[in-house]
């Protein structure tokens, strides 16, 4: 149980909607990923956790390069609970 008001996925729930359509991520000057994109990701992520039988409290290892990817995977973890 948190001992905290706000949750760290609710906090980006709220950025994104006042912010859908700008950058979160910039890799170049050509590779723009979107608060909206990252979001969408890390649903789709947060499902796929989800059916491998990830739940809340459970801990997920992530080792990957920096990526977009990444991002979305730790974004979809703290969204099901599971850091």
């Amino acid at each position: 149980m948190s001992v905290y008001s706000h949750h760290v996925a609710d906090q980006f729930r709220d950025i994104v909607q006042a912010h859908r359509d700008k950058a979160a991520l910039v890799w170049s000057d050509r590779v723009v990923v979107t608060f909206d994109h990252l979001n969408r990701l890390s649903d789709n992520v947060a499902i796929y956790l989800r059916q491998q039988g990830v739940r809340k409290g459970d801990r997920v290892c992530i080792r990957l390069d920096k990526c977009t990817l990444a991002y979305a995977i730790i974004i979809a973890c703290l969204k099901i609970g599971a850091p």
